[in-house]
């Protein structure tokens, strides 16, 4: 239910379409696609073959052709027609590199593709996370629903200056970071707490752990926005990204 929810939000901001016919289509074709990705040939190259439409991979490259197909018709329409909308794709057409060249649709096309697919899949589970941990203590749910009744009509607007809303987003992007651990590769020699780490080597921060220190977070394991109105965390805390 949550990333259906958030795959319509991101459809609606990315492309700027309220045509429901279209972004049933899109999200039904997003959802196959999705689900065709198998594990097997991400790791194994040999896997990557069609066997006559028969493999995994076959499966998988028919629901991306039927993504890709409604992602370059989306494209040309809009080239066709330019609107002044503020959407994504609209942003994009509009993007210049340095030479005052645009992207080409392929690259536009890539563009629209991760960001709809990592921003649904991640925001749904984030909301998945925040209603249950909502519904498992006793408190916070209470107090959110009490500060949006307050916020009056629901305005994107109004909801986002909502600061209880906000902390209750951040709890649970702390208990339940979208990415656990971050990898990056040392171009330089790090000292990291007595030992020397050399260049060319891979170094993880693991904000899954970092959320989870006592010196930060007190009672580390408990579901408590309130702790996020009390103080602000500094990034080398706080990185649910």
């Amino acid at each position: 239910l949550t990333q259906s929810l958030s795959l319509d939000v991101i459809i609606q901001a990315v492309f700027g379409v309220t045509d429901r016919s279209w972004m049933d289509r899109f999200s039904a074709a997003m959802t196959a696609f999705v689900g065709a990705v198998h594990r097997s040939f991400l790791v194994f190259r040999f896997l990557r073959v069609e066997l006559g439409g028969l493999t995994p991979y076959a499966r998988f490259r028919r629901t991306q052709d039927q993504v890709h197909r409604m992602l370059d018709e989306a494209i040309a329409a809009r080239r066709a027609a330019p609107e002044d909308r503020p959407d994504i794709l609209g942003m994009l057409l509009a993007a210049r590199y340095e030479d005052g060249a645009g992207m080409s649709d392929t690259e536009i096309r890539d563009h629209l593709l991760t960001l709809v697919i990592a921003g649904h899949e991640t925001t749904g589970l984030a909301l998945q996370w925040a209603l249950y941990e909502l519904h498992h203590t006793p408190g916070p749910l209470e107090r959110l629903r009490a500060e949006l009744d307050a916020a009056g009509d629901g305005a994107p607007e109004a909801m986002a200056q909502r600061p209880y809303l906000q902390a209750v987003c951040d709890e649970t992007l702390r208990l339940w970071p979208l990415s656990p651990s971050m990898s990056r590769k040392l171009k330089a020699p790090l000292e990291l707490l007595g030992y020397t780490v050399p260049a060319g080597q891979a170094v993880a921060a693991s904000s899954y752990l970092a959320h989870r220190r006592e010196e930060a977070y007190p009672d580390p394991e408990r579901f408590r926005p309130e702790r996020f109105l009390d103080r602000t965390f500094s990034p080398f805390e706080f990185l649910p990204f």
